[in-house]
C-alpha cells in the first residue's frame, strides 16, 4: 500500500485541513475509511486509507481536538467535512511520537507512519469493516 503525505503540513492546520479536503474530494466515489490518529497532548491527525486504490493519505497532526487556536479551527472544518461527507473517524488508541514542530526526524517520522499504516490495515482493512463509499452516504445538514 502507498503512503502519500506532505512533510510541509504535518503540524500546520491549514495545510492538514487542504490535504484532507482534497483527499476526501478525490475519493468520493471509492471505498474509504478514516482513522484519526492523536499525537501528543491534543493534536490529531486523520489516516485516509482507499481500499480501492491501495493508498493511504496522512493529513498531518495540524487538528486540535480541544479546539482551541488555529488547530483547534482546523478541528471543526474537518469535523464539519466529515458530517458532510457521511463519514465517521475511528479513533486510533495509539498515540504517534510527535512533537508540536513535527520534530523527530524525517526517517523516524516516515517509519512510524509505515508503521501505523501496518497496524491500521490489520484492523481495517484486510475484511473492509468501517469502510463508506461517501457517494453513496445522503448528504448532511451542519448544526451550529
Amino acid at each position: 500500500m502507498t503512503l502519500i503525505y506532505d512533510e510541509n503540513a504535518l503540524v500546520v492546520a491549514e495545510r492538514s485541513l487542504r490535504v484532507l479536503r482534497d483527499a476526501l474530494a478525490e475519493r468520493i466515489n471509492h471505498r474509504i475509511v478514516v482513522v484519526e490518529i492523536p499525537s501528543n497532548d491534543a493534536h490529531c491527525g486523520y489516516l485516509i486509507i482507499d481500499g480501492d486504490n491501495n493508498e493511504a493519505v496522512f493529513t498531518g497532526i495540524g487538528f486540535r481536538t480541544d479546539r482551541k487556536e488555529e488547530g483547534g479551527a482546523g478541528f471543526r472544518s474537518a469535523q464539519a467535512l466529515f458530517a458532510l461527507y457521511g463519514i465517521m473517524p475511528c479513533i486510533w488508541d495509539e498515540k504517534i511520537a510527535m512533537d508540536d514542530n513535527g520534530n523527530g526526524s524525517r526517517v523516524q517520522i516516515r517509519r512510524r507512519l509505515y508503521q501505523l499504516l501496518e497496524d491500521v490495515k490489520r484492523d481495517y482493512v484486510y475484511d473492509y469493516k468501517g469502510f463508506v463509499k461517501p457517494v453513496d452516504n445522503k448528504p448532511c445538514y451542519i448544526r451550529g
